[in-house]
């Protein structure tokens, strides 16, 4: 099988109708492609599903969970993806995305573009089609698929660490005070 996730909640925001829409254009490239979304409580809450009518075996919904057992989803996941709509903050399960050293599908968005660039995921129009055609092209470069995720996995060890963020803060108080002190 191939595994796309989706984590997080199902909010009209995180546009996860449009993930739900690509399913059956995924299908028919990908047959053995499932669908995994981690953040709700029932099948039917997942927006969208009953219209695509699509094969109960290729979509699987999972309550939301503990963020320690997040780690054990991402890892059986071939690809991860973050439809978000472009509402203007950044989503933390980028961060985990990241972490997790797997290939990301995301929304073209400012937000996502401030951690996500063109050699570290694969960032799409806002449309059905536009992540189905995202998931089969990494389905068929894993090369390219290994590539991205390798290059945002590093990214987030070397810049998104604990360290860097308290050197980020620090060098804000420093320009803070040394502003106020020209003042």
């Amino acid at each position: 099988s191939y595994v796309i996730l989706y984590t997080g909640n199902f909010a009209g925001y995180q546009g996860v109708e449009r993930l739900v829409r690509a399913i059956p254009l995924v299908l028919s490239e990908i047959p053995k492609a499932i669908f995994v979304f981690v953040g709700s409580d029932t099948r039917e809450s997942l927006p969208g599903l009953p219209a695509i009518g699509t094969s109960k075996s290729a979509v699987r919904v999972v309550p939301r969970r503990p963020q320690e057992q997040m780690a054990g989803f991402l890892k059986l996941a071939n690809v991860v993806v973050s439809p978000r709509l472009p509402v203007g903050n950044l989503p933390l399960k980028v961060f985990d995305y990241m972490a997790s050293g797997k290939p990301i599908i995301a929304t073209d968005s400012k937000a996502h573009r401030s951690v996500l660039h063109d050699d570290s995921a694969v960032l799409v129009a806002h449309e059905p089609e536009a992540f189905a055609a995202a998931i089969v092209k990494l389905y068929r470069n894993p090369a390219l698929a290994e590539r991205l995720a390798t290059t945002a996995h590093l990214f987030a060890l070397e810049e998104l660490g604990w360290d860097d963020f308290i050197g980020q803060i620090e060098k804000l108080y420093t320009d803070v005070r040394n502003t106020a002190r020209i003042k």
